[in-house]
C-alpha cells in the first residue's frame, strides 16, 4: 500500500511539472477558420448591433446565455487568455474563457469571431476606476476627472470560432 501511495505521489509531481512548463508557441501554424474550447456551430449568432442592444437592456449583474459574432479588437499578447471585441456603438466587450480552459492565438486582432457563452454587465465604482487610473500612471487631473460609475460589458466564453 505504501509503495502505491509513493508511486501516485510521484506521478502527480511529474504531471504537475509537465503542465507548468511554458510553451513559446502553443498554436503553431493555425489554419482559419479555427475552433477553440467547446465545439460550437456558426449559425444563429447575434450580430454586433444586436449584442449592443442586448447589453443596453441589461442591468448590472444580469447574465445572458448567447452566441455572438463580432470583430476582435485586441488579444492578450502573453498567452491569449483574453480578448476584446468591439460592438457597433463603439463599446468594447472583454472576453475571458471559462475556467481558463482554453486560450486563443495572440495574432488574431482584426479577425471576425463567433463565440458562445455568458454575457454580463458590471458597474465599476468611481473609487475603483480612480484606483485603476492611478495604477495605470494617469495624472492627478485625469484621475480627478473620473466622476461617474462605469458600466462594463463582459463575456465568459465556452467556445470560439476564429474566422479567416
Amino acid at each position: 500500500m505504501k509503495r502505491i501511495m509513493i508511486a501516485l505521489i510521484g506521478l502527480l509531481c511529474i504531471g504537475s511539472r509537465a503542465q507548468s512548463t511554458p510553451v513559446e508557441d502553443p498554436f503553431g501554424n493555425v489554419e482559419y477558420p479555427a475552433s477553440f474550447g467547446n465545439q460550437i456551430s456558426p449559425g444563429e449568432a447575434m450580430e454586433a448591433s444586436e449584442m449592443a442592444a442586448a447589453y443596453q437592456q441589461m442591468a448590472p449583474n444580469d447574465t445572458l446565455e448567447m452566441k455572438f459574432r463580432g470583430k476582435i479588437k485586441e488579444v492578450c499578447q502573453v498567452k491569449g487568455c483574453w480578448m476584446k471585441m468591439v460592438l457597433t456603438d463603439g463599446s468594447e466587450v472583454m472576453v475571458r474563457f471559462r475556467d481558463y480552459g482554453f486560450f486563443v492565438p495572440s495574432d488574431i486582432s482584426g479577425r471576425e469571431a463567433i463565440l458562445s457563452g455568458s454575457a454580463f454587465t458590471e458597474m465599476i465604482s468611481i473609487e475603483d476606476q480612480r484606483h485603476y487610473a492611478q495604477d495605470a500612471g494617469m495624472t492627478p487631473a485625469q484621475v480627478a476627472a473620473i466622476r461617474e460609475p462605469l458600466k462594463t460589458y463582459s463575456i465568459v466564453a465556452d467556445g470560439v470560432i476564429i474566422g479567416d
